[in-house]
């Protein structure tokens, strides 16, 4: 199914004009999809599949969905968005109780 969601956000990247909102649509509806189910979905496949497509967004949502705070914060150091893991890190010192 996520292969399929995939093409999907692939064939509407494509459209110009009135297909951004097809697009926009059609992410919306992926995240959802991986919102409801990612607990069924296999992990490293998913990862694989998105990190594959160039799906960063959809790849972060996932990760946050996971709880994979690594995950996200080699994501925001790949993407040179050092605000972005500093504000991750934080949030692993809380989720860990260190919280200051």
């Amino acid at each position: 199914l996520t292969s399929l969601f995939l093409e999907r956000l692939e064939g509407a990247r494509g459209l110009e004009g009135s297909g951004r909102g097809e697009a926009e649509a059609a992410a919306a509806e992926f995240r959802a999809f991986l919102s409801e189910r990612h607990r069924r979905l296999s992990r490293p496949t998913t990862y694989a599949l998105l990190e594959a497509a160039g799906r960063h967004a959809e790849l972060a949502h996932y990760a946050q969905l996971c709880g994979d705070h690594e995950r996200l914060l080699l994501l925001h150091l790949e993407r040179r968005q050092p605000a972005a893991a500093i504000a991750q890190l934080r949030s692993l010192l809380e989720a860990a109780g260190g919280g200051g």
